[in-house]
């Protein structure tokens, strides 16, 4: 790649992967760049590293990670597979404690690989750790908001059975799709939500630490980030689910993993998050938790 003029962040940027290379392969090029409303180019914000944990999937992910590293070469990438010992999904706790740990920088954006950045949402993610006086809505002290976690604001998700009509147009042209998007889920088209985004969320590292990160028993997809909000609000002093109304993202359809809604898995996951998370906000006591293979 050419040497260009770029912003780097000071942020680590982290994804946990399992059999959606596709997705990825249509994501990582939005994390650098992209088009404003009037189709113009421009690069973005950028990480000064990303970490990619291939959690125990398919194998054809590393090519593609090495294609993002030749491609944006000024940032360092670092790609690591994980022997589960087995082939199946599980829930991203364990992976993503793992990838907080080896994160090298005091910000820690971990997104997930169906995850595209439809506008510079990095520039209001160093904003909200690193200014005394943040570019976005949230005008807390800069004390108050390394407190808390930082998400996207506003989501534009593809459903799964719309990929074949929305998935090929560009990130940058989708707020254009006006006959396509709706706040109703049920259309199965392009569902538009706003508050926190769980595919796109910042902390400050040793908030992240201190609060023992996600709990790692959970196998329930879902359960661990709501956990781990909650045990935030508890932690004293007390941090809050911050969220940016002007990152934008876009997520691509996606088949949703076992042990979600309805299965017999979630009502023991709902039963440990009402009664058996932490009264003071620490999760994983006594385990030497974030180890994988």
């Amino acid at each position: 790649m050419a040497e260009v003029d770029i912003e780097i962040a000071n942020i680590s940027l982290v994804v946990s992967c399992f059999n959606r290379t596709a997705l990825f392969q249509m994501t990582y090029p939005t994390w650098f760049e992209g088009h404003d409303e009037n189709g113009n180019f421009y690069y973005k914000t950028w990480p000064d590293e990303v970490i990619v944990l291939n959690d125990g999937g398919a194998t054809d992910l590393q090519a593609v990670v090495q294609e993002m590293q030749e491609r944006y070469s000024e940032v360092k990438v670092t790609y690591k597979h994980r022997d589960k010992g087995h082939t199946a999904w599980s829930n991203p706790a364990v992976p993503h404690n793992w990838l907080v740990k080896q994160a090298k920088h005091p910000v820690v954006l971990i997104v997930d690989p169906e995850t595209a950045f439809m506008n510079d949402g990095l520039a209001y993610v160093h904003s909200f750790y690193y200014d005394e006086i943040y570019i976005g809505q949230h005008q807390a002290s800069l004390e108050e908001r390394r407190r808390d976690s930082f998400a996207a604001g506003t989501t534009y998700a593809i459903q799964s059975e719309f990929m074949h009509a929305a998935g090929g147009i560009p990130v940058h042209d989708i707020p254009k799709q006006i006959d396509m998007i709706s706040s109703d889920p049920t259309t199965h088209q392009i569902i538009i939500r706003g508050g926190p985004a769980h595919e796109y969320r910042s902390w400050w590292k040793p908030r992240y630490m201190t609060l023992g990160g996600k709990d790692e028993r959970y196998i329930a997809w879902g359960y661990e980030d709501l956990d781990m909000e909650h045990r935030n609000q508890r932690f004293e002093p007390k941090g809050h689910c911050g969220h940016e109304p002007e990152i934008r993202i876009l997520t691509y359809g996606h088949g949703l993993p076992p042990n979600t809604t309805g299965s017999e898995s979630t009502g023991v996951n709902e039963n440990l998050w009402r009664n058996g998370s932490p009264e003071d906000g620490i999760a994983n006591k006594g385990q030497d938790w974030g180890q994988i293979s």
